[in-house]
């Protein structure tokens, strides 16, 4: 039974290492992405407007409301978070550490998220676009995705695949979505000392 465990437990850890790098030979083969990066105005609103509501509320406990420097306070200008070419910076820190090749890049300032596939059908075909020309499997985006809507995504991105499955597809023409956190996970789980390091990633 303990040698059944161990061998679910190798199991779970070549899978979570192959999902991001395939090794053929001996030798690594580095995985291409592209990386879509959003602006959510409608999240930016709702945070503005809770940063100017605890301002207000607190300047009424301060000098009856006036703020003596006439203008924003550091921690409004503090609270408002990244821009989008800061964010996607980041972003291709994160991809270089995770060992994969930046191919190209698509962005959007959204003034409403998709409920669907977070970003527009313009940019979603947009995006298909850009893989086929580029020629790789995986997209990488700057937000966090709903299970529902990676599926989506995922479901659009490889629609070839799935009409002409009964061919039987190759693995490596199928198209991965990953979003902040998966990628962030996955490097967490690259640079994992120990084997109950990457286990407990994995859990």
């Amino acid at each position: 039974e303990n040698n059944m465990l161990d061998d679910e437990e190798d199991r779970i850890l070549t899978e979570r290492e192959d999902r991001l790098f395939q090794y053929i030979n001996n030798t690594q083969k580095v995985e291409s992405c592209i990386l879509i990066g959003v602006e959510n105005l409608s999240l930016l609103r709702k945070e503005r407007k809770e940063i100017m509501n605890s301002m207000n509320s607190n300047n009424l406990n301060d000098n009856n409301g006036i703020n003596a420097n006439g203008g924003n306070t550091p921690q409004e200008s503090q609270s408002l978070g990244f821009t989008l070419e800061e964010s996607m910076t980041e972003m291709r820190e994160l991809i270089k550490t995770a060992g994969l090749s930046l191919q190209g890049e698509i962005t959007q300032r959204l003034q409403e998220v998709n409920p669907k596939t977070y970003i527009g059908t313009g940019k979603v075909k947009e995006a298909q676009e850009l893989l086929e020309k580029v020629g790789c499997c995986t997209v990488v985006f700057d937000a966090e995705l709903t299970p529902g809507q990676q599926k989506a995504l995922e479901n659009v991105f490889n629609r070839k695949v799935i009409e002409n499955d009964f061919l039987g597809s190759d693995d490596d023409d199928v198209v991965k979505v990953v979003d902040r956190t998966a990628l962030i996970l996955d490097i967490f789980a690259q640079h994992a000392k120990t084997r109950e390091g990457k286990l407990q990633v994995d859990l």
